[in-house]
Protein backbone atom coordinates (compact mmCIF):
# COMPACT_ATOMS: atom_id res chain seq x y z
CA UNK A 1 0.00 0.00 0.00
CA UNK A 2 1.52 3.23 -0.97
CA UNK A 3 1.10 6.46 1.60
CA UNK A 4 -1.78 8.03 -0.97
CA UNK A 5 -3.88 4.91 -0.79
CA UNK A 6 -3.38 5.54 3.03
CA UNK A 7 -6.57 7.48 4.03
CA UNK A 8 -6.96 7.71 8.22
CA UNK A 9 -9.40 10.45 7.95
CA UNK A 10 -12.58 10.26 9.85
CA UNK A 11 -15.00 9.67 7.24
CA UNK A 12 -12.81 6.66 5.97
CA UNK A 13 -12.76 5.36 9.57
CA UNK A 14 -16.77 5.53 10.07
CA UNK A 15 -16.85 3.34 6.58
CA UNK A 16 -14.45 1.37 8.72
CA UNK A 17 -16.73 1.12 11.19
CA UNK A 18 -19.56 0.08 9.08
CA UNK A 19 -18.17 -2.58 7.66
CA UNK A 20 -17.29 -4.31 11.33
CA UNK A 21 -21.20 -3.60 12.12
CA UNK A 22 -21.65 -5.69 8.65
CA UNK A 23 -19.45 -8.39 9.26
CA UNK A 24 -21.01 -10.54 11.87
CA UNK A 25 -18.11 -10.05 13.97
CA UNK A 26 -19.17 -9.01 17.34
CA UNK A 27 -17.13 -6.09 18.44
CA UNK A 28 -15.86 -5.70 22.01
CA UNK A 29 -13.91 -3.30 24.71
CA UNK A 30 -10.96 -5.19 25.81
CA UNK A 31 -12.93 -5.44 29.35
CA UNK A 32 -15.77 -7.06 27.86
CA UNK A 33 -13.15 -9.26 26.17
CA UNK A 34 -11.66 -10.28 28.86
CA UNK A 35 -14.96 -11.33 30.63
CA UNK A 36 -16.34 -12.98 27.81
CA UNK A 37 -18.33 -16.41 28.31
CA UNK A 38 -19.10 -17.53 25.31
CA UNK A 39 -17.01 -18.68 22.40
CA UNK A 40 -17.74 -17.19 19.51
CA UNK A 41 -14.73 -16.83 17.27
CA UNK A 42 -15.89 -13.56 15.03
CA UNK A 43 -14.73 -11.09 17.94
CA UNK A 44 -13.09 -7.60 16.77
CA UNK A 45 -11.66 -5.85 20.33
CA UNK A 46 -11.71 -2.03 19.54
CA UNK A 47 -8.92 -0.56 21.29
CA UNK A 48 -7.60 3.20 21.16
CA UNK A 49 -3.86 3.65 22.45
CA UNK A 50 -3.83 7.53 23.18
CA UNK A 51 -0.09 8.27 22.60
CA UNK A 52 -0.88 12.32 20.61
CA UNK A 53 -3.59 14.22 20.38
CA UNK A 54 -6.44 13.57 22.68
CA UNK A 55 -8.76 15.77 20.90
CA UNK A 56 -8.39 13.39 18.12
CA UNK A 57 -9.64 10.86 20.43
CA UNK A 58 -12.40 12.57 21.35
CA UNK A 59 -13.72 12.62 17.69
CA UNK A 60 -13.21 9.04 17.21
CA UNK A 61 -15.21 8.08 20.45
CA UNK A 62 -17.97 10.52 18.93
CA UNK A 63 -18.66 8.62 16.14
CA UNK A 64 -17.97 5.25 17.03
CA UNK A 65 -20.75 6.68 19.95
CA UNK A 66 -22.99 7.69 16.59
CA UNK A 67 -22.76 3.80 15.04
CA UNK A 68 -23.28 2.30 18.20
CA UNK A 69 -19.91 1.08 18.97
CA UNK A 70 -17.84 0.90 22.01
CA UNK A 71 -14.20 0.56 22.16
CA UNK A 72 -11.07 1.07 24.90
CA UNK A 73 -9.00 4.50 24.95
CA UNK A 74 -5.70 4.21 26.66
CA UNK A 75 -4.27 7.53 27.58
CA UNK A 76 -0.58 8.25 28.74
CA UNK A 77 0.13 10.49 31.34
CA UNK A 78 1.58 13.14 31.30
CA UNK A 79 1.30 13.25 27.63
CA UNK A 80 -2.22 12.61 26.77
CA UNK A 81 -3.61 13.02 29.95
CA UNK A 82 -6.53 15.46 29.70
CA UNK A 83 -9.28 15.49 32.05
CA UNK A 84 -11.71 16.95 30.77
CA UNK A 85 -11.45 14.68 27.34
CA UNK A 86 -11.72 11.65 29.12
CA UNK A 87 -14.81 12.17 31.22
CA UNK A 88 -16.44 13.11 27.50
CA UNK A 89 -14.90 10.06 26.26
CA UNK A 90 -16.63 8.07 28.86
CA UNK A 91 -19.61 9.98 29.43
CA UNK A 92 -20.28 8.44 25.34
CA UNK A 93 -19.57 5.25 26.90
CA UNK A 94 -16.19 4.46 25.79
CA UNK A 95 -14.16 2.47 28.30
CA UNK A 96 -11.29 4.45 29.37
CA UNK A 97 -7.62 2.93 30.38
CA UNK A 98 -4.25 3.80 31.48
CA UNK A 99 -1.56 2.98 28.86
CA UNK A 100 1.86 2.85 30.37
CA UNK A 101 5.36 1.52 29.18
CA UNK A 102 7.22 -0.58 31.50
CA UNK A 103 10.31 1.56 32.78
CA UNK A 104 12.92 -0.45 32.07
CA UNK A 105 12.11 -0.69 28.12
CA UNK A 106 11.35 2.97 27.59
CA UNK A 107 14.04 5.48 27.21
CA UNK A 108 14.68 6.81 30.30
CA UNK A 109 15.92 9.86 29.24
CA UNK A 110 13.17 11.47 28.05
CA UNK A 111 11.08 10.30 31.23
Amino acid sequence: MTVENMDFTLSRYKDLCATLLDSGYVPLTVYSYLKRQNNNNKLAVLRHDIDRKAMNALKMAELEHEVGLTATYYFRFPYTFNPDIIRKIRGLGQEVGYHYEVLSKANSASL
